[in-house]
């Protein structure tokens, strides 16, 4: 066995390290060269109908400002009144304690 620098040897484990390497390399280079392959189909979507999103997309948008406007309707007609379920347990203890 050639021996590539002095004092060393060369055995048969670093031959088969060199050549699995080099077969490594050597299918890298293929791969690179071909392209990739397709492994999955490609997918088939279809073609995306620009109007029917945006009028779908107005709908929502028509739809959220009914809802806030009527949100806004019942702010506006009078007093709110906010009940809180573990607060008004609470409350009602301290009352009776006392």
């Amino acid at each position: 066995m050639k021996c590539d620098l002095p004092g060393q040897r060369v055995t048969t484990t670093t031959m088969l390290m060199r050549a699995a390497l080099s077969l490594f390399i050597l299918l890298t280079c293929l791969r690179v060269w071909v392209g990739p392959f397709p492994i999955l189909p490609e997918a088939r979507g279809q073609i995306p109908d620009a109007g029917l999103q945006r009028k779908l997309l107005l709908e929502e948008a028509q739809r959220t400002n009914q809802l806030l406007s009527d949100i806004k309707r019942f702010l506006e007609s009078g007093d709110l009144n906010v009940r809180i379920k573990g607060a008004d347990n609470q409350v009602r203890s301290e009352r009776l304690e006392n």
